[in-house]
């Protein structure tokens, strides 16, 4: 309202703006988590002001832009992803999928329920927990599908993705903007990451684990 920006900067568009305290510096935005996917939207509307502005979002919602919109900043928004945060991972889809994956575990169990849930009270090391799984769950392309929990489950999924696809076509769905970095942990302790480009669609999951929930709170 008071034009502060314009005021501190002003544009090569805007002379009579005053000569102006920062002129001759770039405008760049940055965020983290929710400020990341204000930032992006932010550079984009101030994009046609000062087409030479920066913004580096770190860590955006997975659902901050559109396809088109996220494809066109490119140029000027830079994304970065730490290894398995949730926050870039959220959007309809990937909860879809996740609610369809709890739920198909349970199709896999191969024993009542109680012992599973007796047995999961039961401390297991690392190196047991693959053959413990065995003794639990079918592999899942040994599920059995002639059970009446399988057949519901599979009419359900049938149906939410009906939904899903009507009320989110592919052409309004929403991903996280600009190129995309991703850091990937080296040494935790030391904070060490491996940063390499990655596409919208290696994060079409989401990965529900303790390393999940601290990388919100981490950044290098």
């Amino acid at each position: 309202r008071r034009n502060i920006l314009s005021r501190l900067l002003p544009s090569n568009a805007d002379p009579d703006c005053g000569r102006g305290a920062c002129r001759g510096f770039k405008l760049v935005f940055t965020g983290h988590s929710l400020g990341a996917g204000c930032a992006a939207i932010l550079s984009t509307m101030f994009r046609p002001k000062y087409p030479d502005l920066q913004c580096f979002s770190y860590c955006p919602p997975g659902c901050t832009a559109s396809i088109g919109l996220s494809k066109d900043c490119e140029d000027y928004v830079t994304s970065i992803v730490v290894g398995n945060d949730i926050i870039p991972r959220v959007k309809v889809q990937n909860f879809e999928l996740l609610r369809y994956e709890c739920l198909f575990l349970l199709a896999r169990v191969k024993l009542p329920k109680i012992t599973v849930w007796k047995d999961l009270r039961k401390p297991c090391r690392n190196k047991d927990l693959e053959a413990r799984n065995k003794q639990l769950l079918y592999d899942k392309d040994e599920v059995p599908t002639e059970t009446f929990f399988f057949q519901e489950l599979d009419s359900y999924r049938k149906k939410r993705l009906a939904i899903t696809n009507e009320r989110f076509p592919p052409n309004t769905r929403l991903t996280i903007p600009g190129r995309i970095i991703h850091l990937i942990p080296k040494d935790k302790k030391k904070f060490s990451y491996l940063p390499y480009w990655e596409c919208r669609e290696a994060f079409h999951e989401l990965t529900l684990n303790a390393e999940a929930v601290v990388s919100i709170f981490e950044l290098p």
